[in-house]
């Protein structure tokens, strides 16, 4: 998501963010490019939305929601780039049309909504397919199987991180990584991105893909964009080397897959 608007702010529009959890203010989860939203402004949005969000017995990310994307409209954005919650058919994030829908890694999460089986799950997760294009990294056999399926139902083109697009790492070391990307009739290659661990280089190519993707909806990005987008993100708790003698690494892994993928990234 980081990536993303990145590369849209760096192609001159204006670009609302909203992620979660935030790491030291809540004022981290909602951004504009890439200004967190101010003080006052939380203050002021919760003073006229206070009483929705009551009537509605809203959870607090349904409220955070709400108050993100009343900024947005308020700042005029262009683009809104919203990370899901939990994720899926039920997700606070699931409004109106988007252009494009993004699916990470489909693994054991949040369970106790989603359910206990991985197709389940991606059934649930699925259904943000509904409108423009989407991006989605490798997944396992019976996932992919599902994510088709919906792209099928819904009339949206699906590009799959194995089968449609591909990365490769040339170099990789404590300054970050230089990678190439390709998919259906397009390639960009030598990309610096200074975010660490190998499960960034996928996130990067979804990136990538979803920007190349948005083309088809009328919205050009120049490769040099794309380029400066990636090299300036930053994002804070996710394999950052805060120490190296001793060495010192935060990484925000909470479920096995991101378990693993931080595993991987140590070795």
């Amino acid at each position: 998501a980081v990536m993303i608007a990145g590369i849209l702010k760096a192609a001159g529009h204006r670009v609302g963010l909203y992620t979660s959890p935030h790491l030291c203010s809540f004022r981290e989860r909602i951004r504009v490019n890439g200004s967190a939203i101010s003080e006052e402004a939380v203050a002021d949005a919760v003073d006229a939305l206070g009483t929705l969000i009551a009537r509605l017995d809203a959870t607090m990310f349904e409220a955070a929601t709400i108050l993100a994307l009343d900024h947005f409209a308020r700042e005029r954005v262009e683009w809104a780039v919203l990370e899901v919650g939990i994720g899926g058919r039920l997700d606070a994030t699931t409004v109106g049309c988007p252009q494009a829908e993004v699916i990470t890694r489909i693994d054991y999460d949040h369970q106790v909504f989603l359910g206990w089986q991985l197709e389940q799950i991606a059934r649930e997760k699925a259904a943000i397919l509904r409108s423009g294009r989407a991006t989605a990294a490798a997944q396992a056999p019976e996932v992919i199987q599902i994510l088709v399926a919906q792209a099928e139902r819904a009339g949206v083109p699906l590009w799959l991180h194995g089968r449609d697009l591909a990365v490769h790492v040339r170099a990789r070391d404590l300054s970050g990584q230089r990678l190439d990307f390709s998919g259906p009739g397009w390639g960009l290659s030598d990309c610096f991105v200074p975010l660490l661990g190998g499960f960034q280089a996928e996130n990067a190519l979804l990136a990538v893909a979803t920007v190349k993707a948005l083309g088809a909806s009328g919205v050009q990005v120049a490769d040099g964009a794309i380029r400066q987008g990636l090299a300036r993100v930053s994002w804070p708790g996710r394999f950052q080397v805060l120490g190296r003698a001793p060495w010192v690494i935060l990484d925000g892994a909470h479920n096995p897959a991101g378990a693993q993928a931080l595993a991987l990234a140590l070795e």
